[in-house]
């Protein structure tokens, strides 16, 4: 009998779940509306994709699910767009369709074309975070259409690599392979080849590109030079994903451990010359540079904080657009600390980078160092201009994002801190 009615109990939950899932599926949570966005994109259902994410930003517009959902909604029509342009080139192949069938076909990828553009311009206009990420969809949805709009996508990239460190690397990446899509070789080689100098967050992606080129043009000679390089020094930052971004590595994790180590060893020549001889082997990468920065901070705790700062101002000189210039220059201003030349130092980046996301960051680090100086004052008079320094940052951080994260995160700074 008792297990009669276990039974008949589980097949009442049975019957009730559907219903359950239902109700959660069309009154979704916040998480729920993101993760059922993302479903329907991974599993191909664009259009309710796009329809979920559209119902979330409505109730949900100042927050960074929002945020992701543009950035979804985007993908989402570039992948319509896609599908459409497939089925436009598939329709002409066959030559059994009518010029009003190919002018509604058309039609469909220009919509979906233009609907992707507005909704990552949207997000350059809202969402600082996402800016950089945006400009390379819409120069991935320009680039979708070959050498006819190879120009307004290799200007969007552009813009990145101007003006937003945090996708730079990436961005010079995606005109290498802007060009080498659509057959110019020459324009690509060089592409990949000042990113590998330029960039050290995808040096070793930009080389492996380049000698990619080599082979394929049969420059066997090249090619085996080139890869020999990423064999020995370049290749030590293992792979990226396929939207170039970079999937780490195990040495840089083992390069900041070991100093840790040596650290509470007490061991600090050992901890000194260990990131040395790994910057030394390994100019130029990601590996490199953490060990390069590493040794800098390491420096300033050792009392040698002119060595520390000359390491990271030459980090910031010799990769002005990489985003190894912006961590530099971060870890500089936190070194510093409470100070004068912290400020200096923050101000210098939010001048350097208006645009970037860093810019904000560098903003809200600044109003936290005025509060900190505030701390230390015994004059009422500079504690409170000092307190006001502050506010003003964090004014100015919503005046410039009223509608996103980062302006609600300076609206809770400042009633935080009782600004």
């Amino acid at each position: 009998m008792k297990r009669l009615l276990a039974c008949a109990a589980a097949l009442g939950i049975l019957l009730v779940l559907p219903a359950f899932i239902e109700a959660s599926i069309q009154n979704p949570s916040l998480p729920e509306y993101y993760h059922l966005s993302r479903y329907y994109s991974d599993t191909g259902q664009f259009d309710l994709a796009i329809a979920n994410d559209n119902a979330m930003i409505a109730k949900y517009a100042t927050t960074r699910e929002a945020e992701h959902g543009w950035l979804g909604i985007g993908y989402c029509y570039n992948q319509l767009m896609l599908r459409a342009m497939s089925e436009l080139e598939k329709a002409k192949a066959r030559g059994d369709v009518t010029k009003k069938e190919i002018e509604e076909m058309t039609s469909r990828v220009n919509s979906s074309m233009n609907q992707a553009l507005a909704a990552y311009q949207k997000v350059v206009a809202q969402f600082p975070a996402s800016k950089a990420e945006a400009m390379i969809g819409i120069a991935l949805t320009y680039s979708a259409f070959g050498p006819e709009k190879e120009d307004l996508a290799l200007g969007e990239l552009k813009k990145v690599t101007d003006s937003y460190p945090e996708e730079a690397g990436r961005a010079h990446l995606l005109i290498g392979d802007t060009y080498a899509k659509n057959g110019d070789t020459i324009a690509a080689e060089q592409a990949y080849s000042v990113a590998s100098v330029v960039y050290p967050e995808v040096a070793s992606l930009a080389l492996s590109k380049y000698a990619d080129l080599n082979l394929n043009s049969e420059e066997y000679g090249a090619a085996v030079d080139t890869y020999t390089t990423i064999i020995q020094s370049l290749g030590i930052d293992g792979t990226y994903d396929a939207k170039h971004r970079f999937m780490g590595s195990l040495v840089q994790s083992a390069t900041e451990k070991r100093g840790q180590g040596e650290r509470a060893l007490g061991s600090k020549d050992d901890e000194l010359n260990g990131y040395r001889s790994v910057y030394a082997r390994y100019v130029g990468t990601n590996v490199g540079m953490t060990a390069q920065t590493k040794l800098a901070e390491a420096l300033w705790y050792y009392g040698k904080s002119d060595d520390a700062a000359k390491i990271l101002k030459q980090i910031m000189n010799d990769y002005p657009k990489s985003v190894w210039c912006v961590r530099a220059t971060m870890l500089l201003a936190k070194l510093q600390g409470a100070t004068k030349n912290a400020v200096e130092t923050y101000q210098k980046l939010i001048r350097t980078y208006p645009f970037s996301i860093y810019r904000v960051e560098a903003q809200f680090k600044l109003a936290e160092v005025h509060l900190a100086q505030a701390e230390k004052q015994e004059d009422p008079g500079e504690k409170k201009k000092l307190r006001a320094e502050a506010k003003n940052v964090c004014d100015g951080v919503i005046a410039d994002y009223p509608l996103c994260p980062e302006g609600e995160q300076a609206k809770n700074f400042i009633a935080k801190n009782m600004l």
